[in-house]
């Protein structure tokens, strides 16, 4: 059996294609906001159930005496429901405009919340986003309250298990297993968001690796059907290509069984893609498999 090894202590912040003003002044917001928290304990291994919930891994928090539900999400900054953010009374501290998977950018009041706690371990300070769940409550049949996400998942090390439904935080790195692979990331600019080589064939994409989404990993039409197999059976489609954000890309859209899959030096066979339109965001990589 085939296991990947993906522990997150994600570090320094990979910035892409902006002057360097604007990526010291993000990294700095970043840092002093986002970053700034801590965990109250500093030496644990904790491993929490999760409920695999349509796709989404759903954990249970404790914020103030109370159980809440919130999505596991290496793609997203830590968020919370605005009904949420009512029933703590937050206050927002500024604002942050976020660019989501469609593209599409959109400002969001930024808070802080005093602690939350994930079985025995409490995150202190953390940054979060305030969101409306209401669609994605809606979807997932269960009331979402909030996002476990990046920032917060910065604080110690994370190992995600599909076939016991379980994660594992620790503040050291745990023991690799002998027959793990081991791969190697960067970060997006913001948020902390881990970035993975995708191969087709001979081309070389990056990736944003989102454990957010319930739905398949997606690469641009333009790689793939560049680097098309024979043995790649494809079906094509029109209607909601992704969704983001209460928002939905429109578009011919093609989904695909390809043997062409590789990160690092492993492959995966028979592995499901969407294909996206070759000027949609930058190609996602959902790992349920």
């Amino acid at each position: 059996m085939l296991f990947l090894a993906l522990f997150f202590l994600l570090c320094s912040v990979i910035a892409f294609s902006q002057n360097k003003k604007a990526v010291r002044e993000k990294r700095a917001f970043f840092r002093d906001f986002f970053y700034s928290g801590s965990t109250k304990q500093k030496d644990f291994n904790e491993i929490l159930p999760f409920t695999n919930n349509y796709g989404w891994a759903v954990l249970k928090v404790n914020i103030k005496g109370k159980a809440y539900h919130f999505i596991f999400d290496t793609g997203a900054p830590t968020s919370i429901s605005e009904d949420l953010v009512k029933e703590l009374n937050l206050k927002p501290l500024t604002s942050i405009n976020l660019e989501d998977a469609l593209g599409k950018s959109i400002s969001k009041n930024v808070y802080r919340m005093n602690s939350i706690s994930l079985g025995n371990i409490t995150f202190l300070n953390e940054g979060c986003v305030g969101f409306d769940f209401s669609e994605l409550s809606m979807a997932s049949c269960i009331k979402i309250d909030g996002i476990i996400g990046s920032n917060l998942m910065k604080k110690c090390y994370w190992q995600i298990n599909y076939q016991d439904n379980s994660i594992g935080l620790s503040s050291s790195l745990p023991e690799i297993p002998t027959n793990a692979q081991k791969l190697s990331f960067k970060e997006a600019e913001e948020g902390a968001i881990p970035v993975l080589e995708l191969t087709i064939a001979d081309t070389t994409v990056f990736a944003l690796l989102d454990y957010g989404s319930n739905g398949v990993s997606t690469i641009p039409k333009a790689v793939f059907f560049r680097n098309k197999s024979k043995e790649d059976n494809v079906a094509s489609g029109k209607g909601a290509a992704l969704t983001a954000m209460n928002q939905k890309l429109e578009s011919k859209m093609y989904r695909v069984f390809s043997n062409t899959f590789k990160l690092g030096n492993v492959t995966f066979n028979h592995q499901l893609f969407d294909i996206l339109p070759n000027d949609a965001p930058p190609p996602l990589l959902v790992l349920h498999f």
